[in-house]
């Protein structure tokens, strides 16, 4: 469990390094098409890049496709070993490996997008707490199903949606204790640290984060696993073994 979690954690990492750049060529993008406002002592450095965001586009989109296609991968086989199946070929595996990149992307995408749409009505109405409950709800709703989602698709074979459901569930509660463990650590860290010891602090308190959320993954798979197999008759899990 903690090689298969480890390894997915590398790869989370190297797959938002490559996710940053993408953000970075958009950001880009946006000033020419609608300039805002930059931070004092940023201008010179966000002309740089705006003078190459389509190339850095190109480069850190493609970074991401690879990046993300090793990433399902990685959890297609762990998710193969826990359950117990056949992984798949190679060039089969290659191809479902970057179909299920992209739709992941565009998912995960959408959360924000409706987090901000649910934020900016309760911002110009005056439901304030009717529209926090609804939000926290929708963004829960969402992430319960990416979870589920991306269980059902990553494990090979004909497992049933209906087996991920536990996993889906904890992977859910966890994802929410980490975010507000991580939003409360960021906030107090912020407050005091400096700019060098900051960057570096930042590098690891990631490598942690994408640690912990691989493992809560991995564990959230054995769980369905074990709850899939004691659902099982004993002759059914006697021949399957």
């Amino acid at each position: 469990m903690s090689t298969h979690a480890a390894a997915l954690a590398y790869q989370l990492f190297l797959s938002t390094l490559a996710l940053s750049l993408v953000g970075l060529a958009l950001l880009g993008l946006a000033e020419n098409v609608l300039p805002f406002e930059l931070p004092p002592g940023t201008k010179e450095q966000f002309a740089n890049l705006t003078g190459s965001s389509a190339t850095l586009g190109v480069v850190s989109f493609a970074a991401l496709l690879w990046t993300a296609s090793a990433l399902s991968r990685r959890a297609t086989r762990a998710l193969a070993i826990i359950f117990r199946v056949a992984p798949e070929g190679g060039v089969r595996g290659g191809v479902r490996a970057i179909a299920i990149t992209l739709g992941l992307v565009v998912l995960v995408g959408a959360l924000p997008v409706v987090t901000g749409i649910v934020s900016a009505v309760r911002v110009s109405t005056d439901l304030e707490i009717p529209f926090r409950v609804l939000g926290f709800a929708a963004t829960t709703a969402m992430e319960f199903g990416l979870f589920l989602l991306a269980y059902a698709v990553l494990t090979p074979g004909t497992i049933g949606w209906r087996s991920h459901l536990p996993g889906a569930a904890v992977m859910t509660i966890g994802w929410g204790l980490f975010k507000l463990a991580g939003g409360l650590l960021l906030a107090y860290y912020v407050s005091r640290a400096t700019l060098l010891y900051g960057t570096i602090g930042a590098v690891v308190g990631l490598l942690l984060f994408l640690r912990l959320a691989s493992g809560l993954f991995v564990f959230g798979a054995e769980l369905s696993a074990v709850l899939r197999d004691r659902a099982r008759p004993a002759t059914e899990a006697h021949h399957a073994d």
